[in-house]
């Protein structure tokens, strides 16, 4: 009956060896496991304006903008974020425009400050696609007569983007965007290719 104690002792004590260590690999183990992460992406590229005002002389839709968003990145494939920046979507300058008042050159801008809730997902590695949907805030100026008018107003929009990103390290990333950007108020639309810098500043 001893021997029959000691051995079930024995078989008791490496039970419990067993689960602790099983436990103990299976806590450390989801410890370095990150499951969250939190990114910055800044990028800054060349902008092309579709619009029916480009039949215009002296309409220029050729410009440069700047973004930023923060995206969400949990274990599966999709991620959610949000995006905003300064778009500069054309100029239009015209000499010697004439009207009742007389004679002047005319200059003109619109310009977009957006504000997007982004849904993103890595098709391959590294490739990833976007798309999304918010408001734009539009700023017009008008230049004439020796008078500049200010106006601005708010449009809702969609959004969408192909991103392809080279690793530098484990948390920097740079990579190019080929972005589409569309505003309903106006019915135009505006096409984007930025170089982009991708930033993982936090993991939980």
């Amino acid at each position: 009956m001893r021997k029959n104690d000691m051995n079930s002792k024995k078989t008791l004590i490496s039970i419990l060896i067993f689960t602790f260590i099983a436990i103990s690999s299976r806590c450390f183990g989801q410890l370095t496991d990150t499951t969250y992460k939190v990114n910055a992406v800044v990028g800054l590229g060349y902008s092309y304006f579709f619009s029916s005002l480009s039949e215009l002389n002296g309409f220029n839709p050729h410009s440069f903008n700047a973004t930023a968003r923060i995206m969400w990145q949990p274990e599966h494939l999709l991620r959610v974020g949000i995006e905003s920046g300064y778009l500069s979507f054309y100029t239009y300058k015209q000499s010697g425009f004439t009207s009742e008042y007389g004679t002047t050159d005319v200059k003109s801008s619109l310009s977009a400050v957006p504000i997007i809730l982004i849904f993103s997902m890595e098709l391959f590695k590294e490739f990833e696609i976007s798309t999304g949907g918010g408001v734009y805030f539009l700023f017009s100026e008008i230049d004439s007569y020796d008078n500049k008018v200010s106006s601005s107003v708010f449009s809702t929009g969609y959004y969408s983007s192909a991103s392809y990103y080279y690793p530098l390290n484990k948390d920097i990333k740079i990579g190019g965007e080929l972005k589409y950007y569309y505003i309903s108020k106006i019915e135009d639309a505006d096409i984007s290719l930025q170089f982009v810098l991708k930033y993982n500043f936090l993991e939980y």
